[in-house]
């Protein structure tokens, strides 16, 4: 194989992995601000094909203060208020939402039996226009900011 090819391949296979990598995470995030996170996103649980769990709306205020309204597959709402922040995790941003509902298991792939009511830090991703907090990387769960 010659040089030229061997780059080219190899050139190849790096752009396939930036372009398949692990998420909307994977590459580095540009910066954010707590202007820039005021709004309402929405996520949708489905953490397999065919297995919808419910959606939750959250709504960042710009006053430090955040709303969560989650509805489950069946019809049951739950509402949920705190306080949240924008924070700096090794230059990463990351929102911290105080007395967060965890409306699913640990795994995110199942109802919650008691939802708990405890701290929740987030990684928020930005690429252009587009934000979005993570839930969960692995299982492609995130929530987007409505436009």
């Amino acid at each position: 194989m010659t040089r030229v090819n061997w780059w080219l391949i190899m050139g190849t296979i790096s752009i396939i992995s930036l372009c398949c990598g692990c998420g909307p995470s994977y590459l580095p995030s540009q910066s954010v601000t707590k202007r820039d996170l005021v709004g309402s996103y929405y996520v949708r649980y489905e953490p397999y094909r065919g297995r919808y769990l419910g959606h939750e709306t959250l709504t960042l205020r710009s006053n430090g203060t955040y709303q969560q309204i989650f509805v489950t597959s069946c019809g049951r709402v739950s509402k949920n208020t705190g306080t949240w922040r924008l924070e700096q995790d090794y230059n990463e941003p990351n929102l911290w939402l105080e007395h967060a509902g965890q409306y699913l298991n640990e795994w995110h792939d199942q109802l919650a039996t008691h939802p708990q009511y405890e701290g929740m830090s987030a990684p928020v991703n930005r690429r252009g226009n587009r934000i979005w907090i993570t839930v969960d990387d692995d299982m492609d769960i995130y929530y987007q900011k409505k436009k």
